[in-house]
Order: C-alpha cells, then sequence, then structure tokens
C-alpha cells in the first residue's frame, strides 16, 4: 500500500498535467489561426501597418503622416468571420465595417471582402460539396478569387455544412450591418446580383432535374405499353 498510493498520486499529477498541456496546446492553435486570420483580413483590406493602420496595442514608430488606430476587438471580430467562427462578436463587427465603409479609400476592399464571404454562405449547393470564395460568376469580374486552401475560412464543418446552417450563419452574422444600407443600399444592391446568379443556377438545376423525371416516366410508360 506504501508503495502502490505514492504511484497513484504520480499518475494522477502526470494526467493533471497532461491535460493542463493539452488545453494550452489547443488554446494557443487557436490563437494561432485567429492571428493568421487577422493578419489576412489586414491584407486584404489594406489596413496593415505599412497602410497606416495600427492596433490600439501596437507601438507606432511612424513620425510622418497619420495613423490610423484600430481596436484590436474589431479586428477580432472581422478574423472571427473570415473565418467562420462561431463566437462572431457581430458590435464589434459592425462598428470595424461601418469604420472602413466611411472611409473611401478603404471601401471596395470592404465591399469585395464582405461580399466573398457572403457568396460562400449563400452558395445553394448541396452540403459535402466543395465551397470556393469568390466563385466565378455575371456577377463578378469573372475571376475566382481563393485562400491559399482553395477554401474560405477555417471552420470546416461550417464549410461543408448545410445550405440552412450557412444560411442561419449569415442571418446572424452578417444580415444586420449597417453597411448594407448605405448609400441608399448600395452594397445591398451588388448583394443581389450575387444572389441572383445562383438563383439562376437553381433554375437550371431544377429545368435539369424535370428532364430527367420526365424521361424515367417516358421510359416507364413506354415499358408498361409494350407488356
Amino acid at each position: 500500500v506504501s508503495v502502490i498510493l505514492p504511484l497513484l498520486l504520480v499518475v494522477a499529477v502526470a494526467a493533471v498535467a497532461g491535460f493542463k498541456y493539452g488545453a494550452r496546446a489547443a488554446e494557443g492553435q487557436v490563437e494561432r489561426s485567429m492571428q493568421a486570420a487577422a493578419t489576412e483580413v489586414r491584407r486584404k483590406l489594406r489596413i496593415t501597418r505599412a497602410d497606416g493602420y495600427v492596433l490600439c496595442a501596437e507601438r507606432a514608430w511612424r513620425e510622418e503622416g497619420a495613423l490610423v488606430y484600430m481596436p484590436i476587438a474589431h479586428l477580432k471580430a472581422a478574423a472571427s468571420l473570415a473565418m467562420l467562427a462561431d463566437d462572431v462578436d457581430t458590435k464589434h463587427l459592425d462598428s470595424f465595417c461601418t469604420a472602413l465603409y466611411e472611409t473611401p479609400a478603404k471601401r471596395r476592399f470592404l465591399q469585395d471582402w464582405l461580399l466573398d464571404i457572403a457568396r460562400v454562405l449563400l452558395d445553394p449547393r448541396e452540403a459535402g460539396q466543395p465551397l470556393s470564395c469568390g466563385r466565378a460568376s455575371s456577377a463578378g469580374n469573372g475571376s475566382t478569387r481563393t485562400d491559399s486552401s482553395g477554401r474560405l475560412g477555417a471552420n470546416l464543418d461550417l464549410g461543408v455544412g448545410s445550405q440552412e446552417r450557412r444560411f442561419s450563419y449569415f442571418r446572424a452574422n452578417m444580415c444586420k450591418l449597417q453597411v448594407w444600407r448605405e448609400e441608399e443600399g448600395a452594397l445591398h444592391v451588388e448583394l443581389k446580383k450575387v444572389v441572383k446568379v445562383f438563383m439562376a443556377d437553381v433554375g437550371s438545376w431544377c429545368a435539369d432535374r424535370f428532364r430527367i423525371l420526365a424521361a424515367e416516366v417516358h421510359t416507364r410508360t413506354s415499358a408498361r405499353a409494350h407488356t
């Protein structure tokens, strides 16, 4: 007994240490993913340090020209949306988007970024089919813009989720953004063009499915007529 008890204590301590290490490793991975997403958002929206944008916690060494300070919470919310994460702070995201939309030099970059995410979330293809960011369509310039993995977002469960789940995510995290209503709904008009292309796709799929069903009916009818 005198030998077993110390051994059990050692095993328990090792188990606790292993759990804490695993938890820290998981947290570190999430943090690294968030940092990578934030860096990519800054690059796409042209709000890097080189562009004159710094986080409130960053040291500003630049002496010439004006600097724009961004709250970390705002950038984190934008990075969460870019990752298609479940914990997007919509208030901070709205503030982030509104601030950039009110800056004419950044407005187009923000619009393209939001529309790219909307394309992924509103894509009508069935669950399990690959989703690509900025799929080529007549609503855009015909080019396809993707990240290095060919996918938008790090949340793969959502990325291949059902249409209903993706649409619910869009409604919960993007629909209430003030930028859709700016300039008499100019960005909303662009979103409608994206949806129009998707609706045309759905109409084409329905027509194809109807032809298949009609052919099957014709085949069965002909078979019965010859029996």
